[in-house]
């Protein structure tokens, strides 16, 4: 039986791996980016944001969810670009962890780590933040991972952990829906399609033994 109580430092391990993909977030100023100081201005006029810029809409449109994740850094600094850097930095730990919650069922610690690694260093990942300054998405690459942890949880044959799997897993969807809501809809069948697996999955597996 596993012992749950026992420390898995493999998530402080992940945290390690990630730090180089923050190192620029540590650089003095802002880096050079295709949203330019947006973000930082959302940031510090959140009865406005994130549409101040007047390009409002269902499907460019931001939510307000990652710029309340950055405001207390924001409230502590009173810079929006500190806070914006703190709000980076936060989204690349959160979806690193998340990959390896979610795939530590599916490949063990030491696999689990190296695709945490992986996700964290794609480069699509890291262009999201530093190409395209897309503050909103680099929160959904962060809540992501930990939708598809709570499907596999909410699939599991304890009461317990379905309740918790599903409760987690619409506070999340929601989340992404106030992060970033025209890439969220469009990502929800991939997460029908993936539950819809799992579930077929386990009764499979059920039905086998």
């Amino acid at each position: 039986m596993k012992n749950w109580t026992r420390l898995d430092l493999n998530w402080i391990l992940v945290i390690l791996l990630a730090v180089f993909a923050l190192a620029p977030l540590t650089y003095p100023g802002f880096f050079e980016a295709s949203s330019g100081f947006l973000p930082a201005f959302n940031v510090a006029n959140l009865s406005d944001a994130p549409n101040w810029q007047g390009m409002a809409g269902p499907v460019r449109g931001e939510g307000l969810l990652p710029y309340l994740l950055a405001w207390p850094f924001f409230a502590l600094s009173g810079s929006g670009v500190v806070a914006i850097k703190w709000g980076y930095g936060l989204a690349f730990l959160a979806g690193a962890l998340g990959i390896y919650a979610w795939t530590r069922r599916w490949l063990g610690t030491k696999g689990s780590v190296l695709s945490a690694t992986v996700y964290t260093y794609l480069p699509w990942h890291l262009s999201t933040v530093y190409a395209r300054g897309a503050y909103a998405e680099a929160w959904l690459w962060a809540f992501w991972p930990w939708i598809l942890w709570a499907i596999d949880l909410a699939r599991g044959q304890r009461l317990r952990n379905t309740l918790v799997g599903i409760t987690a897993g619409l506070a999340l969807l929601v989340a992404t829906l106030w992060t970033q809501p025209g890439l969220a809809t469009l990502a929800l069948p991939l997460f029908i399609a993936y539950g819809v697996m799992a579930v077929s999955y386990t009764h499979l597996r059920a039905h086998e033994t």
